[in-house]
């Protein structure tokens, strides 16, 4: 019979070799990410959609994906190699009407040495990819691309911690990125603990801090259980003091 447009669509991708498939993304056209390559899939010529009975698809790179989500942007998609240690973007060429892919850390390869488990987004009030690592840090990346900003930073957490998973959810002025952190020392109050790292100048953004007045005496309470033996700084009227116990 005489397949329907609303059929469901099988299609055996050539090539020469069985390669899973790791991601699919929706851009201009279906993206797919194997463990070999990356493809495209169109509805053939023009903007026609995808039908059983009208189907093209071609290679666009040959990096190869883990079996990690990747991250959808305005203009392209994120994905990470099968090594994990390499962070690619595919993107249209509008001047050539083709895919091309870019990798993004290839001036600071050792930024994610240790291996990318997941990622995530947050766009306001900066668009910053964050990738959680193996061991339990985060790699970031600030990312603007109509300005061809691609800058690196690392962030460890204090206390001891490793980073177990992390997401981010949308706000009223902006984003807000979350992670699971394991703490080694008892005297915290549990071993695992939800943290909030917002995108701010405010004390917040730490892991582990205590603002007020101190005394004449210059004692500030507040820190036991949450640093105890830990080596902190002071930011007294908007300036770093020298380090203390």
């Amino acid at each position: 019979s005489v397949p329907l447009a609303t059929d469901s669509i099988w299609i055996r991708m050539g090539g020469g070799k069985l390669n899973p498939i790791a991601w699919i993304s929706d851009r201009r056209n279906l993206l797919v990410g194997t463990n070999d390559a990356e493809f495209s899939f169109s509805g053939g010529s023009g903007n026609e959609p995808l039908t059983p009975e009208n189907t093209g698809y071609q290679r666009e790179g040959v990096y190869g994906s883990a079996n990690i989500p990747p991250l959808p942007l305005e203009d392209a998609v994120m994905f990470i190699s099968r090594s994990r240690k390499k962070v690619h973007e595919i993107t249209l060429d509008v001047y050539v009407n083709t895919f091309k892919v870019t990798q993004l850390n290839i001036l600071c390869p050792e930024i994610i040495e240790s291996g990318v488990k997941t990622m995530a987004q947050t766009e306001e009030p900066h668009n910053v990819i964050w990738f959680l690592l193996d061991d339990g840090t985060l790699a970031a990346c600030t990312y603007v691309r109509e300005h061809n900003i691609v800058a690196w930073h690392r962030h460890v957490m204090g206390n001891g911690g490793k980073i177990l998973d992390i997401t981010s959810t949308p706000t009223e002025t902006g984003s807000t990125l979350w992670a699971l952190v394991k703490y080694p020392r008892s005297s915290l109050e549990g071993s695992i603990r939800v943290e909030c790292i917002s995108d701010s100048d405010k004390p917040e953004y730490l892991d582990g801090y205590v603002s007020g007045t101190a005394s004449t005496a210059g004692v500030i309470s507040g820190l036991a259980g949450i640093m105890d033996g830990d080596t902190v700084d002071l930011v007294v009227d908007g300036s770093f003091k020298e380090t203390t116990v």
